[in-house]
């Protein structure tokens, strides 16, 4: 019934000169607009929570973009993460006692030493950071705390995260390095969230990200490039079933460019947007007959 979003703005003043996002809230039938944060840094990537009583987002006010919470009753947001470096995704479980997000690696006690020091000067692409998974209590423990827990092991790079319906595993993105050259390694994980036991669904040689579970939790979807990947790649949607096994190629989309959005509430079609002349539309693909129809025209 509500959205949340954010709206950015330019602030010039003596001191200042960026752009700062804020989130706004309101109702869908356009009514009840109004601006949840005002704090001096960007606020953004706002997710409700399953029972849509709190807000989720994330936050450079305190230096490094942490996570937040808010609950839309009223009051300050709470900071959930205090972290040196900076989470990326994050998303709720689906019971709303958990958020998993990634994060990169911490400085070193050098790298903080030339930070506050100002020396800042560094070697691109050397001494890279990679991208972790790790899942966060909603609420604190007996001791006040919320002990965040590191979920994969292997040194590669998190991208993407979706939760499974049951809430007992998370499906993932990974390449061997976030360098630029390195996204031809996209592959495909699910992880056990009680145990941290990853398992692969999708290492082919090809390019796989954007994975997403079936509303009933029996397949992931996934975009996956052409094999081998290039740079001007063609890409097809997929899936996958959740506990392995072979892939299901989808009929090819009209530019081959694909974004997958997600699944209906049903689980019989897959949403994706794609370039079309010189705009983005929205479309739908059926997972059995592979038949696509054009939502929108705009």
């Amino acid at each position: 019934r509500r959205v949340a979003y954010n709206v950015t703005a330019p602030v010039m003043t003596a001191d200042r000169s960026e752009l700062v996002a804020q989130i706004h809230v309101a109702n869908t039938d356009g009514s009840g607009n109004f601006q949840l944060t005002f704090a001096e840094k960007t606020s953004n990537n706002p997710q409700w929570s399953p029972d849509s009583t709190r807000l989720a987002f994330a936050s450079t006010r305190n230096g490094k973009n942490n996570l937040y919470l808010l609950r839309l009753s009223g009051g300050e947001a709470e900071q959930l993460t205090d972290t040196k470096s900076a989470v990326g995704a994050f998303a709720w479980s689906p019971d709303g006692k958990w958020i998993a997000y990634t994060m990169t690696d911490m400085p070193g006690e050098e790298e903080e030493k030339q930070a506050k020091g100002r020396d800042d000067w560094k070697w691109v692409e050397e001494n890279v950071k990679l991208s972790r998974l790790y899942v966060l209590p909603v609420e604190k423990d007996a001791e006040g705390k919320r002990p965040a827990r590191r979920l994969t092991a292997a040194d590669y790079n998190v991208g993407e995260l979706d939760w499974s319906p049951d809430g007992r595993s998370i499906v993932y993105s990974h390449a061997k390095s976030p360098k630029a050259d390195y996204w031809t390694t996209l592959d495909v994980s699910v992880v056990d969230v009680q145990s941290g036991q990853s398992k692969t669904l999708a290492a082919t040689p090809a390019a796989e990200y954007q994975p997403r579970f079936s509303p009933d939790g029996k397949w992931v979807a996934m975009s996956v490039t052409d094999n081998p990947p290039r740079w001007a790649r063609s890409v097809t949607l997929h899936v996958v079933p959740a506990g392995g096994g072979a892939a299901k190629a989808l009929p090819a989309t009209f530019d081959g460019q694909p974004n997958l959005v997600g699944w209906s509430s049903d689980g019989g079609r897959l949403y994706y947007n794609e370039a079309r002349g010189t705009g983005s539309r929205l479309y739908a693909l059926d997972v059995t007959s592979g038949a696509i129809t054009e939502l929108e025209k705009g």
